[in-house]
């Protein structure tokens, strides 16, 4: 069997296919009723699966100041291990951010997280 592109072969068993989009035409009013009604059905089973695994998760809703961040991690936190916030040390970005995801919901890190103290300036010159 000859295959000129790049594309893998199709397997020989219907049943080993797990992912199979096709393109069809929508003609008639009433397919694009049925078409329109199949997506919002399956926005709403992927939302309602975002809100559950949200619901799951038990991590807190990120507070706007570092204050309030700072209180919550006070009440939470044992005497052998805080997490220190605001991040001075770029090296402390990632370890203190996993840390931070495993009690908050971290989506897009507040700025109020960061304060670095600035890159050493480079050693080597770029433009001659």
């Amino acid at each position: 069997m000859a295959n000129p592109t790049e594309k893998s072969t199709l397997p020989e068993n219907v049943e080993d296919i797990k992912d199979l989009h096709i393109t069809v035409p929508v003609v008639t009013t009433k397919q694009l009723i049925d078409t329109i009604e199949i997506n919002n059905k399956e926005a709403e089973a992927v939302t309602r699966t975002m809100e559950t695994e949200d619901m799951e998760t038990g991590r807190l809703e990120v507070p706007n100041t570092l204050e309030e961040m700072q209180n919550i991690l006070d009440e939470i936190e044992t005497d052998s291990y805080k997490i220190q916030i605001p991040i001075t040390k770029q090296e402390d970005i990632k370890n203190t951010l996993e840390d931070l995801k495993l009690i908050f919901d971290l989506g897009k890190t507040p700025d109020y997280l960061f304060k670095l103290e600035p890159l050493p300036e480079p050693t080597w010159n770029i433009i001659p």
